[in-house]
Formats: structure tokens, sequence, C-alpha cells
């Protein structure tokens, strides 16, 4: 008797909790809707879906049951899922669907929520769900290279590529661009992704060099592989080539308001022709810019002669010190410029 009254009470404590202010559950698989608005599914398999950079959409049916018109307020996906109405207003008895997408960019096993919400009196929540599973394909996994360089530096970068069969080769690996972009394949490995095993290929790209600075969009990888699925793949790179600026100041030593005159040389280490649009202090300093002007260095396209008046809190004591400049230029935005000031005596 204790016992089954103990049971009654935490059911009665259950049921108290659930009917609280602002409780509203959401719509789950399984459960009988109390709500007019009935999906004819709340979760859909979508099976296996082969990985890309795109989304793989589906549709959950719906109808309004009931005596009244029901608004679709609001519908939206969690993080990897996307969705939306087709129709806002139902009219009673009227079917419509919820467009909805989960993301092909993570491989592996997935489940992604979809939030339907209503202007129903009760029950105005709603989640439907997404599982699946994303197997890649003989891709790039990013969905391109991106390269900040300097002149005849060599810098190299490393691209994952994987395959779902194991027994897939790549052939051959060649770019539009040899005479400034080169790509090989080095290692090739196998790797587990959810128990199961798949190709590995790292992507070895390095850059040659050229003669101007700025950003390079039209450059292309181009990866022959034996998967019939994906026997060409085409990888776009994008190549920001730096001016590699560096500055030399001399300056004054700060007056009694603090305000110091200095000029330095910005010149491109890798011998671009650049032009400044502007001159500030990196954020985070207690030094202030007050003003700031430039010229270029006379029958030099490389080099500029900038002024900067600027306003420091600290006393100059030492006769060296390192100034950082931030200096936007034509090719390569806002750049930190690193320089050496010496203090004229």
């Amino acid at each position: 008797m204790i016992r089954q009254l103990r049971l009654l009470g935490a059911l009665v404590l259950v049921t108290g909790v659930g009917r609280g202010v602002g409780f509203q559950p959401y719509t789950k698989a399984g459960n009988e809707q109390s709500s007019d608005l009935v999906f004819e599914d709340t979760s859909i398999n979508l099976g296996t879906v082969l990985g890309d950079d795109g989304w793989h959409w589906t549709e959950f049916p719906v109808t309004n049951h009931g005596t009244e018109p029901i608004e679709i307020v609001k519908c939206y996906g969690d993080c990897g899922a996307r969705a939306w109405a087709a129709q806002r207003v139902l009219q009673p008895g009227e079917s419509s669907v919820i467009h909805a997408a989960m993301s092909k960019r993570t491989i592996g096993r997935r489940r992604v929520s979809i939030y339907v919400e209503t202007d129903e009196p009760r029950s105005s929540h709603h989640r439907l769900r997404l599982n699946g599973y994303v197997r890649p394909i003989v891709a790039p996994r990013a969905s391109g290279v991106f390269m900040s360089v300097a002149k005849g530096e060599g810098d190299t970068r490393t691209v994952s590529i994987y395959a779902d069969r194991v027994d897939v080769e790549i052939l051959a690996v060649t770019t539009t661009h040899p005479e400034m972009l080169e790509a090989w394949i080095g290692q090739r490995s196998l790797e587990s992704v959810d128990g199961q095993f798949l190709a590995k290929f790292d992507l070895n790209v390095r850059f040659r060099g050229v003669e101007k600075a700025g950003q390079i969009k039209d450059v292309r990888i181009i990866i022959d592989t034996t998967d019939a699925r994906a026997p060409t793949i085409e990888l776009p790179v994008s190549i920001m080539v730096l001016p590699e600026l560096r500055a030399r100041f001399r300056f004054s030593p700060p007056d009694q308001e603090g305000v110091c005159v200095g000029s330095a040389i910005v010149r491109s280490r890798s011998g671009f022709e650049f032009a400044i649009l502007g001159v500030d202090l990196p954020d985070g300093g207690p030094n202030k810019v007050i003003v700031s002007d430039w010229s270029r260095v006379p029958g030099d396209a490389c080099t500029y002669e900038v002024r900067v008046v600027l306003r420091t809190p600290e006393p100059i004591t030492e006769t060296r010190r390192r100034i950082d400049l931030l200096v936007a230029t034509d090719v390569s935005g806002e750049e930190n410029v690193p320089g050496i000031g010496f203090l004229r005596r």
C-alpha cells in the first residue's frame, strides 16, 4: 500500500511538471501528436549519401487536421541542417510539405533536427529528424586551397583527399599554371571513419613564384583517378602573393605632451611594386597615430617614405626599439609591417 501511494505521488509530481507554465513540448517520432498539424513522418532515414560541399534535400509531408487555419511561424534547422516551409498557412484539411536538408560536408553518421513553430494554442513546437551516413567519394574534403606566400619562398601546402574504395588510385596530378604552381601526391594511407576504411592521399602543393603581388584566383589543380564516379577532379587554388613589407624608422624623442615625430622607409623585400592606401599602428598598443602621410621614393616603385606623428605615454630612452606599422596596400589589404626604429639625438 505504501509503495502504491509513493508511485501515485510520483505520477502526480511528473504530471504537475508537464503542465507547468512555459512548457512547450516538441513533437517526437513515435509519439501520438496532440497538435492538429500532423506530419506523415517525423523522422526520415536518408540512408547512405555521397559527401560533397552541398546539401541532401527531402520533404516532410504535413496536413492540417483541425478546424482552424494554422500558420507556420518559423521553420529552421540546427547546425548542419536547413529547412523552409513550402506554405505558410494551411487551411483545415489542407496539406503541404516542409523542405529539409542535411549538410554533406561532414563525413560519417549524421543526425540533425528540424524545428517547426506554429501559432497553435497547444503543441506549437514540432521537431523533425534527419538521419544518414555521409560517405566520401574521391574529392578533396576542403573546397579549395588558399596560399598566402611571398616571391620565391617555395611555400608548400598539404590537402587530404579521401576515397570510399580502398582500391582507388590517383593516376596523375597537373596544374593549369605549372610555371607558378606544382602539385604531387605524397603519402597514401588508410583511415578508419565510423568503422569503414577509407583511402587517404596527401596532395602537396608548392608555389614557385610570380612577378607581381596580389591575389590570383584562376589557378586549378587537375587530378585524374581510377574511380569512374569521379575520373577527373578540379581543385580551385586561391593565392595571395604578399609584397613582404619591412620598415626602418628614425624618430625624435617625445616632447612634453608625448608627441613624437618619425619617418620610415617602407620597402618590399620581395621586390614587388605596391601602393600604400593607409598607415596606422596595430591595435592594442599604448601609442596612437595623430597624423600620417606617405610618398613613393622617386625612381623606386618598391619603396615608400612614410611620415608618422604619434602620441606615446611612455618615455623613450633606448636608442633602438621595435616598431610595427599597420599598412594598407592595393595588393594585400592591411598588413602588419615589422620595423626597427632608431632614436634621433
